[in-house]
């Protein structure tokens, strides 16, 4: 076989993951290990480790990480995705052309 190609067939979605979701997956990896230091510090009782220490640690599994998931950049188009939100001046949708 010369090159190997791989085929969806439509089972997985694909999955655009730029440059803007990798630093919000790395601001996330920064905010965990931020919570797991605090939960470190101190005896076991401290409130920082009983306290503030989880609050940070769910801010970053809850928050930051499906935000680096889920993060899409504003397409200069309309709302509605796969639309280029071009017309025709009978108000008819410009169909793309098929290369």
């Amino acid at each position: 076989m010369k090159g190997k190609t791989t085929h969806n067939n439509g089972l997985l979605p694909r999955i655009d993951l730029g440059r803007g979701n990798l630093i919000l997956f790395l601001i996330g990896l920064l905010v965990l290990a931020i919570g797991f230091i605090l939960m470190s510090i101190g005896p076991w009782d401290n409130p920082l480790s009983r306290s503030v220490a989880p609050l940070v640690l769910l801010f970053g599994y809850l928050i930051v990480f499906p935000a680096a998931i889920f993060y899409r950049r504003k397409s200069n188009g309309s709302s509605e995705p796969g639309r280029s939100g071009k017309s025709r001046p009978s108000g008819r949708p410009v169909r793309p052309n098929k290369r």
